[in-house]
């Protein structure tokens, strides 16, 4: 079995409308016929992307992640060429999928702005994390549902459903929580991101955790600092491709800002020798500066993490 299929995350990923975990408000608001553009907007490991999957699975379908194919000849050429064309299913309707379309350029938006306009056919299925990047003249095109709870009452309904999950997947990986409270704080920490809270279930596994106690919790809290002392550690593709793409895989752009950012502040807290200080730095520019083009964005990242940990492996040893 391969490592992306060890991933709890993938192994429990939804494939139906019945088996995602949602608020019942956003199950009401949905319909596998997909009458009309849906943008999908809250926070990451809400199930957004899962659910365009779940709804596109049944049509012919064009996948887009904004983040990295947000160029204008995707538009020009094989999006055009998509619309244009007869569907390949038994519905005339096709579905162009727009992940992570907060990250698309201006000129991207006003170029796809003519294709929702032109192609009845085509209806347009969009995620965001950052639903005031989209410009009016989309976002007025689009029925806009929010992921993240609107209230109290919402919160209370999700958190609920989430108990429930994690505690049915504690049982089927024989772990278990050694109070109700502790389940409570585990699922607050990483609130509303499910898939946040499924990756450490699968560090909890890993490190043969049968009981999950407070003390694991805090050491399971992922940040990015995390990623700075696995910058700065042995090598260990393996075990960077696990995490960076369990817990890192949505927040490509945030991990490369932070890096530039506050990841200098991190090798000055360790008294880093300058040469390899400037070293470092050079790699992250590199890196960065080449992100916006990478055609898998998570590979650039894992990529530019191997590096620094050669780079550093000569520091330690």
């Amino acid at each position: 079995m391969s490592i992306l299929n060890n991933l709890l995350i993938e192994q429990l990923r939804p494939k139906t409308l019945d088996s995602i975990i949602l608020l019942d408000r956003i199950k009401k608001q949905i319909s596998e016929d997909i009458p009309q553009h849906l943008l999908l907007t809250g926070a990451p490991g809400t199930g957004k992307t899962s659910l365009v999957k779940i709804l596109s699975s049944k049509y012919t379908t064009k996948f887009i992640n904004a983040s990295s194919d947000a160029r204008i000849d995707i538009l020009r050429d094989s999006l055009e060429e998509f619309c244009s064309t007869k569907s390949l299913s038994q519905s005339p309707i096709k579905i162009v999928v727009l992940d992570e379309i907060d990250y698309a350029s201006s000129s991207f938006f006003a170029a796809l702005r003519p294709f929702i306009e032109k192609y009845k056919h085509i209806r347009f299925l969009a995620t965001a994390n950052y639903e005031n990047k989209i410009p009016d003249a989309i976002y007025s095109r689009f029925l806009h549902i929010k992921f993240e709870p609107l209230n109290s009452d919402e919160e209370k309904e999700l958190m609920l459903k989430y108990s429930k999950h994690i505690l049915n997947i504690c049982k089927q990986n024989n772990l278990k929580f050694d109070s109700k409270n502790t389940l409570k704080i585990f699922i607050e920490a990483s609130f509303p991101d499910l898939r946040s809270l499924i990756s450490k279930l699968q560090s909890f596994i890993i490190s043969n955790i049968k009981e999950i106690k407070l003390e694991h919790i805090k050491m399971a809290n992922y940040s990015f600092e995390n990623l700075y002392k696995m910058a700065v550690s042995t090598p260990n593709s393996v075990e960077n491709f696990k995490i960076i793409m369990s817990e890192y895989s949505n927040k490509v752009s945030d991990v490369f800002y932070s890096f530039s950012r506050e990841f200098p502040e991190f090798l000055e807290s360790k008294k880093v020798d300058p040469i390899l200080f400037g070293q470092a730095l050079v790699i992250i520019a590199k890196y960065e500066f080449q992100s916006r083009n990478a055609i898998d964005p998570v590979l650039h990242l894992l990529a530019m993490i191997f590096e620094l940990q050669n780079l550093f492996l000569k520091k330690w040893n």
